[in-house]
């Protein structure tokens, strides 16, 4: 199947896009930088053959419902489709070229059994996925199988599935015992039944003894109860007693204290708290009083001390000016000094530039100065010829080395013109790289095949026959049919061993049946309900009598009768009712032996029914084993004649179909070693070639491998010699261009020399120089000119700043005279100390000043304080002199009289709440009945009184939980004597593990036969592709290692498994191990294209898709890679997804043999 064209309508980022694929060459590179859809292309194309997957993230741009994928594709067989896939439900996605809907399995049909899993482990590849295929055959560790698996792509699911039936096979079964084996659970539930079947018989002396034990446990339990009941009764009066005797001898305390108080005189409620309360109140005010006193004569004081200045005061306004003056005055002087320097330094620095310029000393530069735009002028012009200059200077240097350069590029590629390295030779590496691996391979299948072909003819002759073809034309079952005889057998004998099972099982049933039936019956007979019914007539017959005497006229006859007789009568009517109730009592007791005795006869009826027609069932399973064997004989006497035993058949048959396979792979192998030498006709051409071309002698005697070292050796130089003279006539296309740009840039800088010439002579005129004035000279000039302007200007902005000083000096002592004749205090004569000596008064006067007014304004406070005071103080003692009329006393006898109330009213609250607690923790007895109970009893006697009676109440609940147990116990005991549910559920249970028993292990069976079945398929598959895809991915290997490697070979590790290992064109070998990450890399890729080949050798082709694959390799291994590519591309289409450049690059060598396509994306 290739591509003809592809078409992405509304997929992903990419609004529309075609792509369209030549028929030949079949590889296609398509090239395109980051985010120019490569990626998309390449999972469109999945979607395509497979469908859209239901949660793709391809249509969040544009909507699912627009997504289109139309292809042209042609088959193998020649036919062409053209269908266009949309997103929708499986199977109706596909319409064909007019529009109509065509079904999935078109294209099914075509894949094959390849789904969207395999094509893309098999038919895709990138970077990562090369990388880790690598390193999954480093942990192969070169063996074969596995290798063919990782690289083939297809088996990988089945080593899956063969893990998963070894899971559960074990699970299933071992040979070392688990408890989470389902064998040895079935086999414990077994043992378990079996014992409780066997225990399930019981005489009649055990019944008995049982239930005297069940009566004197239920006594023994009535016992212990009462017991209980009296000890919980005794623990709940001790508890008690514990609770209330320190209580009870806390009140007895609390009244004698109460008896302390009889003589206080009647007080209401809180009179103590409020006597107190105000005696408190009044210490209080007086202590306040005293303190308002003793502020307000202090702060009277204080306010006397202070008294300001009044001059001061009144020439505030002024005094803030001269301040304020004073601190510019202070800064002038403080910086002066730095002025007068600076404007010495700028003098100094005039009198240089004065030098500079040849003017004298005293020369004026300010009205010499020349105009501003005229010095830059002259500084634009300085600076532009300097660049100028150095610029020609440089370009000058740079057109002689190009000359140089241009002059050895030429001599080389004359020279490579004259040894003709200059045209490509047409002859690669890779045409003949791996002959020599070919021949040693051809020379080595040879060999093989002659040595299988010796095998297979001994072992025929060892099973009884000449040679293979007569053990071929033998007829005989297949392994098959044999089994399936096996099988029947096989189902025949478990069905006679589970009849055999069930009948012991039946016949288990049967005795045990029987056993409990001469039980039952051995027993007092079972009352009936005729027999109570003449029990109860005799008693009406006696009570008849003894009522009509009772009855009769005048009791006559009851007079009539002696007292003996009477008496008689009454105890024979006695004896007759208990005799009826005795009756009635037994049938009611017997009711459960009377059911056990029913179901224990249906039990033995049912079990002899089933032997019975178990044994039916055996005599039947006998002939249909005897007429099977009798059929199998006479259909295949000749066999059996030479094996009767059918398992030995079966071995002897499998083992033909395998020396079979074996002896057609023998004839296969002779068609690959024909296929080998055809193959490597073409590449002992190609190699005589390159030896005539390049005149390789290396003598009539040297191997092929010798001779394929050195032309590629050759070859190898010719090639680098090619590249070099490419590039050199690249280097002169680049040079000869620069060389051109290089010469315009000196001419325009020429150019521009004329224009500045003109310039010249009027700017430097400006300045008063000549115009033959060098440009580093007037530039010096100009320079002078522009420092004077500055020093100037600051010369300037100087002298006005000393001004300025000066003047506010002279206004601050004029200020400070006015001020100085108001005052009292003489001022110093510095205008600056002077100022600073009244800022300090007025601060200190406007201080005093301020404290002064906040101290008045807190003296008021302090009188309305007094006042305050004064008040509470009076009705303080107003409130003391009410609470004394209350309780008649003085006021000095009230703070002792409030003590001794608050002392009284605690101690009744204290008797109250022992009252409380006290009916609380004595169960809401009367507090004079738990004070009798407790009278003369000691704490710590009660106390272990509780603890001893605590004890024996633990010691009867122990006694009391194993009574209980022990009725239990001897119920369940009598239970099973009326009970055959349980012998009959064992019996049942152990049937039921047998068949789990047997379940597990015809689960087992099938699972280990099918892994074995998978794995011998596995190996089978292997077998057959293994030689011829070692054999051509050695080829492969070769030629992409650029013959490092002469290709692989199979070889034996230290546990007799056959591995591959590489070999070098020296003859090392070398194992995957020892392969750098970048030779893994490398093998692997020969081993996936050498699968795609077989693959494609035996169904319809599909594309190889790769993406950015040569990411690891070197330039040289890269080329080299896509030759192997270009090369499958023979077989079957290929599509390179690329990024790179240099892969471009190197697909175009391809281009030019006609043996590749590139396709640019951005250009597309």
């Amino acid at each position: 199947m290739r591509f003809e064209s592809f078409t992405i309508e509304k997929y992903g980022l990419v609004a529309s896009r075609t792509l369209s694929f030549p028929l030949d060459p079949g590889l296609v590179v398509i090239y395109g930088p980051n985010a120019a859809g490569k990626s998309t292309s390449l999972a469109a194309i999945a979607d395509f053959l497979f469908g859209i997957p239901h949660n793709s993230p391809r249509g969040q741009v544009f909507g699912y419902e627009q997504i289109r994928l139309t292809a042209v594709v042609a088959l193998a067989d020649g036919t062409r489709l053209s269908l266009r896939r949309r997103k929708g439900r499986a199977g109706r996605t596909l319409t064909g070229e007019t529009g109509q809907p065509v079904d999935d399995a078109l294209l099914v049909r075509h894949l094959g059994s390849t789904g969207r899993e395999r094509f893309c482990s098999l038919f895709g590849l990138d970077h990562n996925s090369l990388r880790s295929g690598g390193e999954r055959l480093l942990a192969a560790d070169g063996d074969i199988g596995r290798l063919i698996v990782e690289a083939g792509g297809g088996l990988r699911a089945l080593l899956d599935a063969i893990g998963k039936m070894e899971q559960d096979a074990d699970a299933l079964f071992a040979t070392t015992r688990a408890g989470h084996r389902r064998f040895y659970q079935a086999r414990d539930a077994y043992l378990a039944a079996d014992r409780d079947a066997k225990a399930g018989l019981l005489t009649r002396d055990d019944y008995e003894k049982t239930q005297r034990r069940c009566n004197e446990a239920q006594v023994r339990v009535e016992e212990i109860r009462s017991q209980q009941k009296d000890i919980a009764e005794w623990i709940s009066r001790l508890q008690r007693l514990v609770r209330v005797i320190p209580t009870i001898r806390e009140l007895d305390g609390v009244d004698k204290e109460l008896a302390a108080f009889l003589d206080l005189p009647p007080l209401r409620d809180g009179f103590a708290d409020a006597a107190q309360e105000a005696l408190q109140r009044l210490k209080q005010a007086e202590a306040a009083l005293a303190e308002a006193k003793e502020r307000h004569a202090a702060l009277g004081a204080k306010i006397d001390a202070l008294t300001p200045s009044e001059a001061i005061l009144a020439a505030e306004a002024s005094i803030r000016d001269i301040k304020e003056k004073a601190v510019h005055v202070r800064k002038a002087r403080g910086d002066r000094a730095n002025r007068e320097t600076e404007l010495a330094e700028i003098n100094g620095k005039l009198d240089v530039i004065r030098g500079a310029l040849g003017l004298g000393a005293d020369a004026d530069l300010e009205a010499m100065f020349p105009p501003p735009d005229a010095i830059e002028r002259v500084q634009t012009l300085a600076t532009q010829s300097l660049e100028r200059r150095a610029r020609m200077t440089a370009i000058e240097d740079q057109l002689a080395n190009e000359d140089r350069t241009l002059a050895d590029l030429a001599a080389r590629q004359s020279e490579r013109k004259r040894s003709g390295t200059s045209v490509p030779l047409g002859v690669t590496i890779a045409e003949f790289a791996n002959l020599a691996a070919l021949s040693r391979t051809v020379e080595a299948a040879e060999l093989r095949a002659e040595r299988i072909g010796q095998e297979i003819t001994k072992r025929a002759n060892q099973l009884g026959f000449e040679d293979m073809d007569r053990f071929a034309a033998w007829v005989c079952p297949n392994a098959a049919m044999i089994q399936s005889e096996l099988d029947r057998r096989s189902r025949l004998d478990d069905e006679i061993t589970k009849i055999v099972e069930w009948s012991t099982a039946e016949s288990a049933k049967r005795d045990a049946a029987a056993g409990a039936i001469e039980h039952l019956l051995q027993a007092t007979e079972i009352p009936t309900g005729a027999s109570i019914a003449r029990a109860r007539g005799d008693r009406e017959q006696i009570w008849q009598a003894i009522r009509d005497r009772y009855l009769s006229e005048g009791g006559k006859d009851v007079a009539s009768r002696p007292i003996r007789d009477r008496k008689a009568d009454v105890d024979r009517y006695r004896q007759q009712t208990e005799a009826a109730d005795n009756l009635a009592d037994r049938k009611s007791l017997e009711a459960k032996r009377v059911a056990a005795l029913d179901l224990a006869q249906r039990q033995k009826a049912e079990a002899l029914a089933a032997i019975e027609s178990l044994e039916k069932q055996s005599t039947a399973l006998d002939d249909r084993w005897r007429k099977g064997v009798r059929a199998w004989e006479e259909a295949w006497p000749e066999v059996i004649d030479r094996q009767s035993d059918p398992g030995r058949l079966k071995a002897l048959v499998e083992e033909r179909g395998s020396l079979l396979v074996r002896w057609g792979e023998l004839r296969i192998r002779d068609e690959q070693v024909d296929q080998l030498h055809a193959e490597m006709a073409p590449r002992r051409w190609a190699l005589e070639q390159a030896e005539a071309k390049l005149a390789v002698e290396i003598g009539g005697s040297a191997s092929i491998s010798e001779r394929v070292s050195a032309a590629s050796k050759a070859i190898k130089i010719h090639d680098d010699a090619y590249a070099d003279f490419r590039q050199d006539g690249k280097a002169i296309r680049d040079v000869t261009l620069r060389r051109q740009s290089t010469k315009a840039s000196l001419d325009a800088l020429q150019s521009a020399g004329a224009d500045w010439r003109s310039a010249w002579a009027p700017a430097v005129s400006a300045l008063g120089r000549a115009k033959s004035t060098e440009p580093e000279r007037a530039n010096e000039i100009a320079t002078q000119w522009a420092t004077a302007a500055g020093l100037l200007d600051g010369l300037r902005l100087t002298r006005a700043r000393l001004r300025g000083m000066d003047d506010d000096e002279k206004e601050l002592r004029e200020k400070v005279k006015t001020v100085a004749g108001t005052l009292d205090f003489v001022l110093p004569d510095d205008g600056l100390a002077a100022g600073v000596m009244l800022a300090e008064r007025l601060d200190a006067a406007l201080k005093i000043a301020s404290e002064r007014q906040v101290l008045a304004g807190e003296l008021k406070e302090r009188m309305a304080e007094q006042d305050r005071k004064q008040q509470s103080r009076e009705a303080a003692l107003a409130k003391i002199a009410g609470l004394c009329g209350e309780a008649g006393c003085e006021p000095p006898d009230l703070e002792a009289l409030a003590g001794r109330s608050r002392q009284c009213s605690a101690a009744k609250d204290r008797r109250h709440a022992l009252a409380e607690t006290i009916l609380r923790s004595g169960d809401s007895l009367p507090v004079d009945i738990l004070r009798e109970q407790s009278a003369s009893r000691d704490l710590d006697n009660v106390k272990a009184e509780l603890s001893q009676a605590d004890q024996d109440d633990t010691r009867l609940t122990a006694e009391m939980e194993t009574a209980r147990s022990e009725v239990q116990d001897r119920k369940r005991e009598l239970e099973k004597f009326f009970a055959t549910g349980g012998i009959n559920g064992a019996v049942a249970a152990r049937e039921s593990a047998t068949a789990e028993i047997h379940d597990t292990i015809e689960r087992y069976v099938e699972i280990a036969l099918a892994k074995d079945l998978l794995s011998a398929a596995m190996d089978k598959i292997r077998a057959e592709q293994r030689d011829p895809l070692i054999l051509r991915a050695s080829a492969l290997f070769s030629t992409s290692t650029l013959a490092a490697f002469g290709g692989i070979e199979t070889d034996l590790d230290e546990h007799g498994n056959p591995v591959v290992v590489g070999r070098r064109a020296s003859g090392e070998r070398v194992s995957i191990a020892r392969l750098s990450d970048g030779e893994r890399d490398q093998l692997f890729l020969a081993f996936r294209i050498a699968s795609i080949e077989q693959y494609c050798a035996a169904a319809e082709p599909l594309p190889f898709v790769a993406d950015d694959l040569l990411v690891h390799f070197d330039d040289d291994r890269g080329a080299a890679a896509l030759g192997l590519l270009a090369e499958l591309g023979k077989t079957t289409q290929v599509m390179l997804f690329t990024h790179h450049r240099h892969v471009k690059e190197d697909a175009e060598a391809l281009v030019a043999r006609n043996a590749a396509t590139v396709i640019d994306l951005v250009s597309a």
